[in-house]
């Protein structure tokens, strides 16, 4: 396809000024005088320097009650370290809200939000059409740029759950490349702020509102491969798998769509993705796909959750995807190697 060897060229460059960033980020010294949170999430390895070491029976359980949540099982020991327990609290009036714990990579956080207010109602998301809660948080997270990086905008999500007769909140915060603009944000060298507002309607509307901080130093690794392969209605140049997700470059000539199959093991297990049709036009399934123009090309970036999105055939739980065991990705009924 015309222009594509010259597309791949300069995601070629833009990965490595990305990873040398990475690398400044990680080296930097001083900063923001916040809790800093020392997190290394590798497959086996975990140093937890400000808060101590944190237990691999303690990952399991976290993981555990984490995957739960997305109807996920399965190989728990891919996330058992990855949980780091952040443990801030404040109260407000009656109740107590704690930031419990993260699980990140450089484009990606979940953050779980514990309170002890009580509901009558079973384990899992909360369906606020048929359970009344008279407590219930606001939440808003951001990334405390430094001054030399550029901001980007970001993703953001939160959802209420039940877990053990209690109200919790899931927040999830992404970086958003956002067009034409190629960030260099790692969220594993990044202050966070929580600003976390509740409302007691019992008290007439009370409110209550407190700011989170902690600065996240934990080492995100990410694998990109570089290709030039035609799948038909475009040309994938570029595939990268993080700990919780999955990402693919196309370019074609006019919009278009990817259909992921599957994602292929190193001991040659395949899993399905359940909503394999994306469309730059209209997303498909659950996860995000921006794209712009270059070289008279589009360029499409099509986001896969690695945690919820994939299952084994005839399963109907998700499994969690174990991102560096990864060897190939069937796109359009083109398996690719990346490894």
């Amino acid at each position: 396809m015309r222009g594509t060897e010259e597309v791949v060229q300069r995601v070629r460059e833009r990965t490595e000024q990305y990873e040398t960033l990475q690398d400044n980020n990680a080296s930097r010294t001083g900063g923001m005088p916040k809790k800093r949170v020392r997190i290394v999430l590798l497959a086996a390895c975990l140093a937890v320097l400000s808060l101590g070491v944190f237990s691999a029976t303690a990952g399991r359980g976290y993981v555990n009650r984490f995957l739960e949540l997305f109807g996920t099982k399965n190989d728990t020991e891919a996330l058992k370290d990855a949980f780091i327990p952040i443990g801030q609290s404040a109260l407000f009036g009656l109740y107590t809200v704690t930031v419990e714990d993260i699980i990140g990579d450089a484009d990606n956080m979940w953050m779980e939000i514990s309170t002890d207010y009580a509901v009558d109602a079973p384990d899992g998301w909360l369906n606020l059409d048929k359970t009344l809660i008279w407590f219930s948080l606001n939440i808003e997270g951001e990334i405390i740029f430094p001054k030399d990086v550029i901001p980007v905008s970001t993703w953001w999500s939160c959802s209420p759950f039940i877990r053990d007769g209690k109200l919790w909140y899931m927040y999830s915060l992404s970086v958003n490349r956002d067009g034409e603009l190629e960030h260099n944000i790692d969220l594993g060298h990044m202050p966070i702020r929580l600003t976390v507002t509740g409302h007691d309607w019992n008290e007439k509307g009370r409110e209550f509102t407190h700011v989170f901080t902690w600065e996240n130093d934990y080492t995100s690794n990410r694998n990109t491969v570089f290709v030039n392969q035609n799948v038909g209605n475009c040309t994938v140049t570029q595939i990268s798998t993080t700990l919780t997700g999955l990402e693919i470059l196309t370019a074609a000539e006019k919009k278009t769509s990817i259909t992921v199959e599957y994602v292929k093991l190193d001991d040659g297990t395949m899993l399905y993705c359940y909503d394999p049709f994306y469309d730059t036009a209209t997303v498909m399934g659950s996860s995000r796909t921006v794209w712009y123009y270059e070289n008279g090309l589009m360029i499409s970036i099509y986001n896969f959750s690695l945690i919820t999105e994939f299952h084994q055939k005839d399963s109907d739980f998700s499994q969690v995807v174990p991102y560096d065991r990864i060897t190939a990705v069937a796109i359009n009924g083109v398996e690719i190697s990346i490894r």
